[in-house]
């Protein structure tokens, strides 16, 4: 499907309405409507799924999936952090704690290996690198004490470092003589400066890096608990689904991990598969809400060789203070259709429904109606808006380059087109209807529904081709009263003195 039936859709909105909740059934519904299916045996495998999944929660019987796919949207987060590709600065936080270089990526997986590295790192490494400097100081002295037996008190070995601190190595040689008083001139000053500095930056520095590692680890912990919770959900759903006869793909990631610290370093390692297995939980949210959405049904795959295309209460989801269902069938006898009817009264509206139900019947199975009913298409034409036509060219120039377009396809396909030609002046309007039409509805593999404005064009075509409007009755004051239905005939009524009166005109 392209791009532009997917925003004729507004698959946003269809998202809400569905009661989609996680990023990943948002993402899943995107990808899937822009994959079109014509495959007669693949439609009705999914159609016929979606009938089950519809039943069964009707029953009551996956209700415990709600408060899942709840969670999964809580953890999505953490989770689309891993699946996004890492700076350098991260890859270099994370390879404090972890093996990710090519060449030691194996070791992530040795058992234990992480959580023993972590310890050395957070806490071993830092804890040697604080207790250094104190060594320096107290080693010397427990070495002459204890191993050359040397009388040295502690009072004089304090002397003798402060002396080499100080510079007065000259007492050091003559225990006797008292201890000079300090000088304080600006070269005393500084270099007593860079002897502290020294001494506090040794001790400073394996607290720093400590707190460093010690933010990676808790990360670290963060996100393993992410994905250990994504792993038992995929897991719940799974069984949930499968206890009801459904195959719910495996899941991709990490599979015989248990480690907290090797889940991270997988993701991290490929990511790939985290998305993957994501996606694979966003597409059974997708059908879940669907089938749980009232007025969605399965869609009947015909196997005619003719195109047909039927809804029986077919409505616009978006539609929801004044909806009103129609009937419309398509087929061998009036497999083409005109549509007339004021602006505002619903032709539109009409028109956006069908391409709903249609796409969505070739991605997902199910329709917006009481009953669905179509042979597969091949494509489906759409120009319902101006951003349906891309280019810089000029709208007439743009629909007549689409409507050509829609000649060529020689399977069978479906064309919507909202008020075909109006871009132009009316005499050229409908003579380009005519020459256009007259080889559309000589395509026996196409189906077609044209709106338009133009009566005489509509009421000099063939009587095989059906009437449709949305009716409207003028009111006294001016005002137009819509049914917002679709009824066979010809609609001539108007809006225009309606909305001229609303804009203080007339």
């Amino acid at each position: 499907m392209t791009t532009k039936i997917q925003d004729a859709i507004h698959l946003e909105t269809l998202a809400t309405h569905l009661g989609v909740v996680s990023q990943s059934g948002k993402d899943a519904l995107k990808e899937k409507t822009g994959i079109w299916i014509s495959d007669i045996k693949q439609l009705k495998q999914r159609s016929a799924e979606f009938a089950i999944l519809q039943q069964l929660v009707n029953e009551g019987k996956l209700d415990r999936l709600y408060s899942l796919f709840a969670e999964l949207k809580e953890l999505e987060p953490e989770i689309e952090a891993l699946i996004t590709k890492a700076s350098d600065l991260e890859l270099e936080a994370f390879n404090e704690l972890l093996f990710l270089k090519d060449w030691s990526a194996p070791f992530n997986f040795i058992p234990f290996l992480l959580a023993i590295w972590s310890i050395i790192r957070v806490y071993v490494f830092p804890g040697m690198a604080l207790l250094m400097p104190l060594m320096i100081l107290v080693l010397p002295f427990i070495l002459v004490r204890l191993v050359f037996r040397v009388p040295l008190t502690a009072g004089r070995y304090f002397h003798m470092i402060t002396a080499m601190f100080t510079g007065q190595i000259e007492s050091i040689f003559t225990p006797f003589l008292p201890p000079q008083p300090i000088k304080f001139d600006i070269l005393a000053i500084g270099k007593y400066g860079v002897i502290i500095a020294t001494v506090v930056q040794s001790f400073l520095q394996p607290y720093w890096s400590f707190q460093h590692l010690s933010a990676i680890d808790s990360i670290i912990h963060t996100k393993a608990s992410a994905l250990q919770r994504f792993q038992e959900l995929y897991a719940q759903i799974d069984h949930v689904l499968t206890d009801q006869g459904f195959t719910v793909r495996k899941n991709p990631f990490a599979r015989g991990i248990e480690d907290n610290r090797q889940l991270v370093a997988e993701a991290q390692l490929h990511p790939a598969y985290l998305k993957l297995a994501l996606k694979n939980l966003g597409s059974l949210e997708v059908l879940m809400c669907a089938a749980s959405t009232p007025g969605l049904v399965p869609v009947t795959w015909l196997p005619n060789s003719e195109p047909v295309f039927q809804l029986r209460g077919g409505y616009d989801y978006r539609v929801s203070t004044t909806r009103v269902p129609f009937h419309i069938h398509l087929g061998k006898e009036g497999g083409h259709s005109l549509l007339t009817g004021p602006n505002r009264g619903g032709k539109s509206t009409t028109l956006r429904a069908i391409l709903t139900s249609c796409a969505l019947a070739h991605t997902y199975g199910f329709a917006f109606a009481e009953q669905a009913s179509m042979t597969p298409f091949k494509r489906l034409y759409i120009c319902l808006t101006p951003e349906d036509l891309p280019g810089k060219k000029s709208r007439f120039e743009r629909e007549i380059e689409f409507t050509a377009e829609t000649l060529k396809e020689s399977g069978r396909s479906l064309v919507l087109l909202d008020e075909l030609y109006h871009s132009t002046n009316p005499p050229d309007a409908a003579q380009a209807c005519t020459l256009y039409t007259e080889r559309l509805w000589a395509k026996s593999n196409t189906l077609s529904i044209i709106s338009t404005h133009l009566f005489d064009f509509v009421e000099k075509a063939p009587k095989t081709i059906q009437r449709l409007c949305c009716p409207a009755t003028e009111q006294e004051d001016g005002s137009i009263r819509y049914s917002y239905q679709l009824s066979p005939g010809i609609s001539r009524v108007s809006s225009v003195k309606e909305l001229l009166i609303e804009n203080g005109l007339m």
